[in-house]
């Protein structure tokens, strides 16, 4: 069970990340910033962001480079995204930035195909 403390950014929209519809996840994503590396795996992800559950975490406001496979077909993501929220030592919520219009509709269909739980 996670602390009920979570370190959030609190000038970051909080309504748009809410509207976004979101999806689990279970695959591996690597972050890369001017602090280092470090590999997770996506928890849930949306059109704004994912959230990764890694032992490594990265200071707030961090701007890192994320990568993942989208399933089933392996759909690689590749763009910058933000540390929006965290708990250190057990996860990171990135918010995308730039997301390209390729990214985005690949992720859009994968929100559309996953089955509901």
């Amino acid at each position: 069970m996670l602390p009920l403390f979570i370190h959030a950014i609190p000038h970051y929209d909080r309504i748009e990340n809410h509207r976004a519809q979101r999806q689990p996840a279970n695959w591996l994503t690597q972050v890369e910033s001017r602090l280092g590396a470090t590999i997770g795996r996506a928890d849930n992800v949306s059109t704004s962001g994912l959230l990764i559950r890694c032992r490594d975490t990265f200071p707030p406001r961090t701007e890192v480079t994320v990568r993942f496979h989208l399933p089933p077909e392996g759909y690689f993501v590749e763009t910058q995204a933000r540390v929006a929220r965290l708990q250190p030592g057990a996860y990171m919520g990135l918010q995308f930035l730039d997301l390209a219009e390729r990214h985005l509709q690949a992720l859009e269909q994968f929100l559309r195909e996953v089955p509901k739980a």
